[in-house]
């Protein structure tokens, strides 16, 4: 049943009163448009976001006494896996390790000491690049219907559950910097809305001056390229922006 524009909010004012949950809520991924405004959900929901991004600095960080870097995969043999989950998927990139854009450095990293049911509580990828940076990356299949939109709201909740100064810390790295940045095939459900004149996805982008990183075909070893969202703007989200 289509909801209405106001109704939508709402349903986002509830949902976050739980900022650690927030990238949960179904209204994310919702695909139509409102009944009374016909904006489309997805962009009702990055509005709201956007306007409300102080937010997310609500959200917990976890505690973690042991060591981040684990590297209990280092032995994983690709040839013994497909790429059906995102985790066997996530196991092939910290295999290949070395790419263009930087060095994959750990893989399935532990947030917090014990498991929490239903939470996002590890991240797949830390990828380290020429620039400084620790950047979270999170898989996603080729075939995955998930919104960019709510894949972002799942790497901010990763990115402020992490005590990034103990990562830090731990690898000798204090003039780093952390970040995260969505991974995406190319072509992929949530690489196609990067090409959609979607105006508060994309002022949503802008408050972190956000990267792509491009997986540019599907078999083992894979090619990432790394290209700055507005790359992948039109002519009219660019104009609205700048």
């Amino acid at each position: 049943m289509p909801i209405k524009e106001n109704k939508c909010r709402e349903f986002l004012d509830s949902a976050s009163l739980d900022m650690d949950n927030l990238y949960k809520e179904d209204l994310l991924i919702y695909k139509g448009v409102t009944s009374d405004s016909h904006k489309l959900y997805n962009e009702v929901a990055a509005a709201y976001l956007y306007q409300n991004i102080a937010k997310f600095k609500e959200i917990e960080v976890y505690s973690r006494k042991q060591r981040y870097i684990t590297d209990k995969y280092k032995k994983f043999d690709i040839n013994q896996s497909n790429y059906n989950t995102e985790k066997q998927l996530t196991l092939k990139f910290y295999k290949q390790r070395e790419f263009a854009v930087g060095k994959i450095i750990d893989c399935q990293m532990p947030l917090a000491d014990k498991p929490r049911p239903n939470k996002l509580e590890k991240i797949d990828l830390i990828l380290e690049t020429p620039a400084k940076e620790l950047i979270i990356l999170k898989v996603k299949l080729a075939n995955t219907e998930q919104s960019l939109l709510r894949y972002i709201v799942e790497l901010i909740t990763i990115y402020q559950r992490l005590d990034q100064q103990k990562l830090l810390y731990e690898l000798n790295k204090m003039d780093y910097k952390v970040r995260f940045a969505p991974l995406l095939f190319k072509d992929s459900a949530p690489y196609k809305e990067l090409l959609e004149d979607r105006i508060w996805l994309y002022r949503f982008l802008s408050l972190f001056d956000a990267d792509i990183f491009v997986i540019e075909n599907k078999r083992y070893p894979y090619k990432i390229v790394r290209k700055h969202y507005l790359h992948f703007a039109s002519e009219n989200i660019k104009s609205q922006l700048l």
